[in-house]
């Protein structure tokens, strides 16, 4: 795919072969209205017989002004590629045509004829290419809202240290890919840059060191200034590039780099990135998500992960008797609840006195049961009271053993029971609706760690009792 090193060898050629030359005549696909963006009809009209005076590029857009407007843009997308006849050609890697010997190649869209003879094409097998015609090219780059040039535009270290500290909470991999950051870094070139820079592409760039952010930005000077020094010929960069070994995921089987260093592949910012990871590491909480989409595949993966673990709470659910309780499952919780506070009931009937506070304030039985009652946001007033049976004013002649609303005991312990029944409601449907058990802990990990155990339990080994005193076990 071209990238700042490919498209600045288009400029570089162009500029070589066109740059001072009137266009005598032109070829153009008028069928393919998506590589001509609304100019395929009038292209040739708007173009021949005019001279071309310099070829410019910034990132991946490259232009040639001519001697007046409008002019012509191109983006080579993922296969675009000029070629000069009589010239040796640009060789992606994995591209379909366009590197046969004969003339027009294959997939020409813009073939120009000029007045000394010389002949340039313009090939684009999958057709991502965009060609436009613009009055204002510098302009219409402007509008682009592109980030500093990656070749020519590098900020200096103060300057570039600070803009990472804005963007402290992109991934590293994305950020790299990001236009409106640094223009012209594309796919290979970013895992270039991260292989030299031993950064793994997911870190955080919040999560680098001031020492990895000056590498990081040594290396893309080294990776994008070294592949134009050789004219983005790939048979020139040093055999110790990622770029020789990262084609071969394709292939299968391990990846090994002439040091030893196995490269693996992950999507990361919707990208295939390579990477080493003995020396590129992720240490821990560097991680980020992805600011780009995430592929097909780990979509899939992760909704299928996601239905594994419901099956298996709604199986272990349905096994429970309909809700998975454990020791600090609501159900469980209440029932505790519901013989304390029966217990206090009997001391009360038996005359002790149990100390209580004012109504709406708690009747505190253990830490944990009033860590569990919070937890549920109930208060005692919705729990009931237990108390002396003393009327309001204090004023009554003759103890009477009743409720803290004056009912007598069976009607009081029948409340109990509604509360306690309702107690119980409320906070079952409060934690399902959180998806957490009484302590606050996930249910969905309480079940799979049970599910967890008792497969460990049947895998272990069974033992024998082997002492001849006491028979065979």
């Amino acid at each position: 795919m071209p990238e700042l090193p490919e498209v600045e060898h288009a400029r570089r050629l162009l500029q070589r072969h066109l740059v001072g030359k009137l266009v005598r005549s032109m070829t153009v696909d008028v069928a393919d209205d998506k590589v001509f963006e609304e100019c395929s009809k009038t292209f040739e009209k708007m173009i021949l017989g005019k001279r071309f005076m310099s070829a410019h590029r910034k990132g991946k857009l490259l232009w040639l002004e001519a001697d007046r407007a409008p002019h012509p843009i191109f983006h080579l997308g993922m296969t675009g590629a000029f070629f000069i006849r009589g010239e040796e050609r640009i060789r992606y890697v994995d591209t379909r045509g366009g590197h046969e010997s004969s003339w027009p190649p294959r997939f020409t869209k813009l073939r120009l004829q000029m007045d000394d003879g010389t002949e340039a094409a313009y090939t684009d097998p999958r057709r991502f290419g965009r060609i436009r015609l613009s009055d204002d090219p510098r302009k219409f780059i402007a509008d682009s809202k592109l980030g500093f040039d990656a070749l020519n535009e590098l900020p200096d270290e103060a300057a570039f240290l600070e803009e990472l500290e804005k963007r402290k909470r992109s991934v590293s991999k994305a950020l790299l890919l990001d236009q409106s950051f640094g223009a012209g870094i594309g796919n290979w070139v970013a895992d270039e840059i991260l292989f030299q820079a031993r950064i793994h592409p997911q870190r955080l760039v919040g999560s680098l060191s001031e020492s990895e952010k000056r590498q990081l930005r040594l290396s893309i000077h080294n990776v994008v200034a070294g592949a134009v020094k050789v004219d983005a010929d790939s048979n020139k960069y040093p055999r110790s590039w990622l770029f020789h070994y990262r084609w071969s995921k394709a292939k299968g089987g391990r990846v090994v780099n002439e040091e030893g260093l196995e490269i693996r592949f992950e999507t990361v910012a919707g990208r295939t990135s390579a990477f080493a990871p003995k020396v590129q590491k992720l240490p821990f909480g560097s991680q980020g998500d992805s600011d780009g989409p995430v592929s097909k595949k780990e979509s899939a993966n992760k909704k299928k992960k996601n239905k594994k673990n419901i099956d298996v709470v709604e199986k272990a659910g349905e096994e429970g008797g309909g809700e998975a309780v454990s020791g600090n499952s609501p159900v469980g919780n209440m029932r505790r609840r519901s013989r304390r506070l029966a217990a206090l009931q009997q001391d009360e009937d038996e005359g002790e006195e149990v100390k209580g506070g004012p109504r709406g304030n708690e009747v505190k039985v253990c830490d944990e049961d009033e860590e569990s009652t919070q937890e549920a946001g109930l208060a005692d007033s919705d729990m009931g009271e237990v108390g002396t049976g003393e009327s309001e004013e204090g004023n009554a002649k003759e103890e009477v053993d009743v409720g803290p609303s004056g009912k007598s005991e069976e009607e009081s312990e029948d409340d109990d029971d509604e509360n306690l029944t309702m107690i119980g409601a409320l906070a079952v449907q409060r934690m399902e609706s959180r998806g957490e058990n009484a302590d606050g802990s996930s249910r969905r990990q309480s079940v799979t760690g049970r599910v967890a155990a008792r497969r460990k339990r049947k895998r272990a080994p069974k033992v024998f009792n082997t002492n001849p005193r006491r028979g065979k076990a």
